[in-house]
């Protein structure tokens, strides 16, 4: 970037720092060296002991706790391949940590005496270290001095390059006259570099065949084939140590931490990360953390974030809404509403002022121009000039240009707030319109040519001046679509603002949100990496997945998805507005943001398939440590319970890692511990289990990596297995023979018991019988009894009907007679004083006679019904009383119900009761009359066979069942509902007939009809 570029523009987030300090529970400030174990745990020495890190906790060793200890002022610490940890002292002295136990070397020897410094790892996998005797190495737990190199005992520090070459800083500035660098192959000295005797040497091992040599100002590399030197600004202070990461150069000195290019020479330009301290040491771990021990300040991690934040400096808008490409491997983008920023694939190295907000941009490749959106006008840049090339009517607010696009035909398409999509082609503007209000956020080209947009209400899609819709109804997800991708393959990824990831194939669309793995329902931007990755940008950062794993979840083949988020702690800020992602020529990608642009190589994210080790602290009974040894520990008769304390080394976000738990024998499933570092079980029985445990990394991925501990619970005697077995045996044995004893008893008694039963039981047969036939008597009185008081409820009712009958005929004959005679009257009167009378009037008094005679019959069938006695010997004309039945029912049979007549005239008369025979009749008429629900016809005949009469009445009714047909002569049974009928009709009929020495029988078809033949004798 150049000097008029980069005055605006600041690389915030780039590193996440953190200090720890004696405030913050580090045991001592002033840390001289660091060394890691394989499992990632931290040590540290210090003014102050030795001190162990795991990234959460501090454990302090020092002469008060640990008496091997030889002092607190520890300079070097070195771990072989054994991992065995050796603590060099600033004074005399040698210590070395072992599976957890610390020793003293040479103790009680004259190696005890000695000052070390400087250990490594030589050629043979032993160990190299200076002591007053000169160059040594230890094998078998003894020094041996390096005869072959010749230096003198006096020699400072030492650094290895390969198994030939040994640079060595000789001397002690101010004091040594033969202070210098020396290069030696295993026979003769070869190469001499000449140290100002005030000078201070710091050697540096950057890589197995280099070595850096700090000297005040100068930076000296040597390897096997050169020694070039690198000039330093005077103003960085005093080098004291250098660490070679990813071709930068990190260098600590007396007035802080600073950050180099390796290709500059002389370097000017230089990058103060953390100012003001002192260095002691600088280490990195297998994260990629850089660790800065200090003189005074403690300790510091400097964590390389995946993401770069790129801000203006100062208090202005910040906000990132448009990013393009500038056709030649760099890109543009909008800061807030004042500048346009270029970067060129390796810089920044242009800026323009704007005057207007810019929403959107495109490259148009036809013109090699890049294309601004800015309220109703499209502007072009080209050359570093700002052209109008399009401006959109000014109809309204909502006219206002919201999204851009130039497709393959370099046709421009300009999308509006109010939901019109125009096509800029030859001048022309051709509007496609849409629900007003509908924004457009998105517009791109498939490879069939269609255009699709994004709106608020779906996807507007523009083929052959035609245009069509998907929406929720048709299954896309809900929200406004703000991205819309297509792969390789044809699938369509469209992402929304709320409702998550819309996956199309062909005419199927499957909607993928949080509840399915993904991060977040927020996809305003979507790009897809070398690596056949999705990238999503959203409101809480950046999400990473890889798209086989969607596709197989949209197919389920897979029933859940794993997504990677970048959020904030990872330097990553809240996304910004809808479109697409350009990547420069450096394999940076550019996303908006709402507070400046990120940039990060998606290409070169690597997702942790996780590799955390669990460390086991402490294991711990009733208060009681427990050593464990070879991942095992045994539990005695009285210890049932246990808890463990463990972590997973994790430095760059602790608080971000997960545990699980599994204790197998006890245990079903995983337990989930989020990030508690402590697990206990209580009440165990005896027996051996085995404690599964592992981590998940901050991205939510689980190890590979189990770590498994074997936990055997002692029994008591009692629950030893040959104990309990014996026990078991002889409870059987007693149980036989208790059962054998008791079941003889029950035997006997149950044979008594048989026999009082079934003496009891005959008894009870006795009276059971007796108590049967008593009931049987009992209720066949009860029916004769209820029968009897119906029949003389039904005969009340109907004395009462016949009484009330002949007194309505009674007053109803005089006003008949009343009317005959007037009429009658009426007439001689007119006839004599009037010889001819009209012939209308004789009309009408046919018509008043033929009502008198009507009533009159109506009358005479009251009396018939109304007859009282019990005498069984009147003579009964069958016609006529059939024939004033159907008079009084004219009622129910009118306009619905024909009536066939057949009567015979050579029907004798029969003895018996005019009343009674008159009830029989209007029975079965009246049940007719129900049976047939609408429209029927009622058959009625009678004629003579030998010397009784027959009546035969048959209907066109809904007919009787075959199981009811034998029941309706039954007293109170009824076929219908509750409270509409007695049961008692068809019983007294079949009485009456009964009592007339009569019989009557039915046939019926169900859905046809019923027929009722009654048979009564004559009086012959």
């Amino acid at each position: 970037m150049s000097a008029q570029d980069q005055a605006f523009l600041n690389p915030s987030g780039k590193f996440r720092i953190k200090n720890w300090t004696t405030e913050t529970g580090l045991p001592q400030n002033s840390i001289r060296d660091i060394a890691f174990t394989s499992n990632g745990t931290m040590w540290m020495a210090s003014f102050g002991g030795l001190i162990n890190f795991d990234g959460t906790d501090f454990k302090h060793y020092n002469i008060g706790n640990t008496p091997k200890l030889i002092s607190n002022r520890l300079v070097d610490l070195f771990i072989d391949d054994e991992e065995t940890l050796w603590v060099a002292h600033e004074t005399n002295g040698l210590n070395y940590f072992k599976n957890d136990t610390l020793f003293k070397f040479g103790e009680g020897t004259k190696y005890e005496q000695y000052a070390y410094t400087n250990l490594s790892k030589g050629p043979n996998n032993d160990i190299w270290l200076n002591s007053y005797q000169g160059i040594n190495r230890i094998i078998s737990d003894s020094i041996t001095q390096i005869s072959a190199f010749n230096t003198p005992p006096n020699a400072g520090k030492f650094k290895l390059l390969g198994d030939s070459l040994l640079v060595v800083n000789f001397g002690v500035p101010g004091f040594s006259k033969q202070n210098k660098v020396a290069i030696y192959n295993r026979e003769k000295l070869l190469k001499s570099i000449p140290v100002d005797n005030a000078e201070t040497v710091i050697l540096s091992q950057t890589s197995p065949d280099q070595v850096k040599a700090l000297i005040s100002n100068r930076l000296i590399n040597i390897s096997s084939h050169e020694i070039t030197m690198i000039l330093l600004p005077d103003e960085l202070g005093q080098p004291k140590d250098l660490l070679e990461v990813n071709d930068q150069l990190w260098l600590g000195t007396t007035s802080g931490l600073y950050l180099l290019p390796r290709d500059q020479s002389p370097i000017h330009e230089t990058e103060s990360i953390i100012p003001d301290i002192s260095v002691n040491c600088l280490k990195k771990d297998d994260e990629g953390n850089i660790w800065v021990g200090s003189e005074r300040n403690g300790l510091f991690r400097i964590d390389t974030k995946d993401i770069t934040i790129w801000e203006k400096k100062g208090n202005d808008s910040n906000s990132i809404r448009a990013v393009a490409a500038d056709g030649k491997g760099g890109i543009w983008y909008a800061d807030g509403c004042s500048f346009l920023i270029h970067h060129n694939g390796k810089y920044f190295d242009a800026h323009l002022e704007i005057e207007r907000c810019i929403v959107s941009m495109e490259y148009n490749h036809a013109t090699k121009a890049i294309l601004m959106a800015t309220d109703h006008q499209v502007l072009q840049l080209q050359n570093n000039e700002l052209d109008t090339v399009v401006s959109l009517p000014k109809n309204d607010y909502s006219n206002r240009i919201s999204s851009l696009f130039v497709d393959r035909s370099g046709v421009i398409w300009i999308g509006t707030g109010g939901g019109t999509i125009y096509q800029f082609t030859n001048n022309v503007l051709t509007p496609y319109d849409s629900k007003k209000g509908n924004l457009v956020h998105f517009i791109t080209q498939l490879k069939n040519g269609e255009i699709w947009a994004g709106t608020n209400e779906g996807i507007m899609i523009i083929s052959n001046l035609q245009q069509k819709s998907l929406t929720v109804s048709d299954g896309l997800s809900a929200g406004a679509i703000r991205s819309i991708y297509e792969d390789d393959e044809g699938i369509i990824w469209v992402g929304s603002y709320g409702g998550g990831l819309s996956r199309i194939d062909e005419n199927s669309i499957t909607i993928i949100n949080k509840s399915d793995g993904l991060s977040e329902d927020v996809v305003s931007r979507i790009y897809e990496d070398s690596h056949d990755r999705l990238w999503m940008l959203g409101n809480l950062g950046l999400f990473v997945t890889s798209r086989k794993s969607l596709n197989q979840y949209a197919t389920k083949k897979i029933s859940e998805i794993n997504c990677v988020l970048l959020n904030e702690s990872d330097g990553m800020r809240e996304g910004n507005g809808a479109g697409k992602v350009h990547q420069t020529t450096n394999g940076l990608t550019w996303w908006p943001t709402i507070d400046g642009i990120a940039v990060i190589n998606v290409d070169e994210f690597k997702i942790d398939s996780s590799n955390l080790q669990i460390n086991v602290h402490y294991i711990k009974t009733k208060n009681e440590l427990l050593h464990l040894i070879d991942d095992q520990i045994n539990l005695s008769t009285n210890q049932r319970d246990f808890e463990i304390g463990i972590t997973a080394t994790h430095y760059s976000a602790p608080e971000r890692i997960l545990y699980r738990h599994q204790l197998v024998g006890y245990d079903t499933d995983w337990l989930y511990d989020n990030n508690k570092h402590t697990i206990n079980y209580t009440n165990l029985s005896p027996g051996t289990y085995t404690l599964m445990l592992q981590a998940a990394n901050p991205h939510g991925i689980w190890s590979d990596k189990t770590r498994s501990i074997k936990i055997t619970i002692m029994p008591h005697w009692w629950e030893k297995t040959w104990i309990q077995i014996l026990a078991i045996l002889i409870l059987v044995a007693a149980s036989i023979i208790y059962f054998k004893w008791r079941n003889k008893t029950l035997l006997e008694r149950k044979r008594l018991l048989e026999k009082q039963v079934l003496l009891r039981t005959r008894q009870l047969e006795i009276k059971n019988k007796e108590l049967q036939t008593r009931q049987y008597q009992l209720e066949d009185t009860i029916d004769e009894l209820k029968q009897t008081q119906d029949q003389l409820i039904q005969s009340e009712k109907m004395a009462s009907l016949g009484v009330l009958a002949a007194g309505v005929a009674h007053e109803i004959n005089n006003p008949l007679n009343f009317i005959r005679g007037g009429i009658y009257s009426i007439f001689s009167i007119l006839t004599e004083k009037h010889q001819n009378l009209d012939s209308e009037l004789f009309t009408f008094r046919q018509t008043i006679e033929e009502g008198i005679d009507r009533t009159t019959n109506i009358v005479k069938s009251l009396n018939q019904f109304s007859r009282n006695g019990e005498s069984m010997n009147e003579t009964c004309f069958i016609n006529d009383i059939i024939e004033s039945c159907l008079v009084m029912l004219n009622s129910e049979l009118k306009d619905r119900i024909k009536v066939e007549k057949d009567y015979s005239p050579e029907i004798s008369p029969i003895q018996g009761n005019v009343s009674n025979l008159f009830q029989v009749f209007i029975n079965l008429f009246a049940n007719a009359t129900q049976a047939i629900t609408t429209n029927g016809t009622i058959k009625v005949k009678t004629y003579m066979e030998e010397n009784d009469v027959k009546i035969l009445i048959e209907d066109t009714g809904t007919g009787i069942s075959n199981e009811n047909l034998t029941k309706i002569m039954d007293p109170f049974f009824t076929t219908k509902p509750p409270g509409k009928g007695t049961g008692l009709g068809l019983s007294i009929t079949y009485e009456i007939i009964q009592n007339h020495k009569g019989k009557i029988s039915v046939t019926s078809n169900p859905g046809k009809g019923t027929s009722f033949l009654i048979t009564l004798p004559t009086l012959s």
